[in-house]
């Protein structure tokens, strides 16, 4: 179960009173869940605790009413049930979560155990909870199926299975749904696996009806011919140079150990002295795909060496959010490990005289390792 979807467990949880006596550590289901549901604060921790951390002890808690603990019985047992993929236990716990639950909480248990499903590949109980009846929230009816969180798709032991039961029951790959990330799409989460987004193109994906897919699939590691691929079936792209220059920067940051640039609140890797071999050999080539990529798309596709990026707010990337200019622009901001790229994309025609969206060249922008970079173009041209 993915953390979004433990911490919505958590919300929903706490409207029942005493919700404190359902968050057991020895609940075998989810350790991680139930860590992240302890009480944080006073006000919410048991009355136990309250008494041995304060000077005046506060009052007993109540005790639960028959139809508390039979709640919290259903909701454990459920959960359980669908992790295990045991159809008649998740019926009848499902049952008696309706019928002793209500609103936000019935939601969220049919969320929590859809997606359990998911993960674990039942697919029997997986279609027992995917007809049920929609839920109606004001003017709005939410069916199952909505409830599906594409990092548990991913992470399903049988995600094909698992896909196409979703499909048959409205699922839509090229649309992002209330349980996900804002803007979260699966088609655009899988595209750097070829066998996996080769198969929702089988199974009726159109990656034309998703704006600047291409530009997604660079951005996520995609390789050459599942670029070439999409584009021969009408796919768009918008600055896939840029998006790939910020791949190659990434991973080589990340292999020096040096602040990710595109995310500074990231915490650096460890860098290669202390990196695992299997780790440094992945951001290695990683790193050498990056560097294909962009060679591919200046010869081969021709994308513009010098066209300027303008801040477009439909269609950001966490780079593009600091300078919007040339591919040139982009590559300065790596650092000194920009030496082969920047040699390579001025070979190629790349001007850096050239002005971003401020009005700035990347002499202008150049950062604390300017004097290595000025040796790659000579001396600053006359303003």
């Amino acid at each position: 179960m993915d953390h979004k979807m433990e911490r919505m467990m958590q919300s929903m949880l706490l409207d029942i009173p005493n919700v404190d006596r359902l968050m057991l550590p020895t609940n075998p289901l989810a350790p991680s869940m139930n860590k992240s549901m302890q009480p944080v604060n006073k006000k919410m921790q048991p009355a136990s605790q309250l008494q041995t951390s304060n000077a005046s002890p506060s009052p007993a808690t109540p005790e639960r009413t028959p139809q508390q603990k039979q709640s919290a019985s259903a909701i454990e047992t459920y959960l359980l049930a669908c992790r295990t993929g045991e159809v008649s236990q998740i019926s009848q716990s499902y049952y008696k979560i309706v019928d002793s639950t209500q609103g936000r909480l019935q939601r969220a248990m049919l969320a929590a155990g859809l997606n359990e499903c998911i993960t674990q590949g039942h697919l029997d109980g997986l279609r027992f909870l995917l007809e049920k009846e929609p839920d109606v929230d004001g003017d709005a009816a939410r069916v199952p199926v909505d409830c599906a969180t594409i990092s548990c798709i991913k992470s399903s032991h049988a995600f094909e299975s698992v896909l196409e039961l979703l499909i048959d029951h409205g699922y839509n790959m090229h649309r992002s749904y209330s349980y996900d990330k804002r803007g979260m799409i699966l088609l655009e989460e899988i595209c750097d696996d070829d066998d996996r987004l080769k198969w929702c193109l089988d199974h009726g994906a159109e990656p034309e009806r998703l704006p600047h897919f291409l530009d997604k699939v660079v951005e996520h590691g995609g390789s050459i011919s599942t670029f070439q691929s999409l584009q021969s079936r009408g796919a768009s792209y918008c600055h896939p140079l840029d998006c790939a220059i910020e791949v190659f920067g990434r991973r080589y940051n990340e292999m020096l150990g040096l602040p990710n640039q595109s995310n500074p609140n990231v915490n650096p890797s460890p860098g290669l002295r202390s990196m695992p071999e299997t780790k440094r050999i992945e951001l290695q080539d990683s790193k050498e795909r990056a560097m294909a990529m962009i060679k591919f798309l200046v010869e081969d596709i021709g994308i513009d060496i010098n066209s300027c990026r303008k801040p477009v707010v439909e269609h950001p990337t966490s780079l593009g959010h600091a300078i919007m200019g040339t591919p040139l622009h982009f590559a300065i901001k790596i650092g000194p490990g920009a030496h082969q790229l920047i040699t390579y994309l001025t070979a190629h025609g790349a001007d850096p005289s050239r002005k971003d969206c401020c009005g700035k060249s990347v002499f202008e922008r150049a950062p604390a390792w300017s004097p290595r970079f000025l040796q790659l173009f000579g001396e600053r041209p006359e303003d």
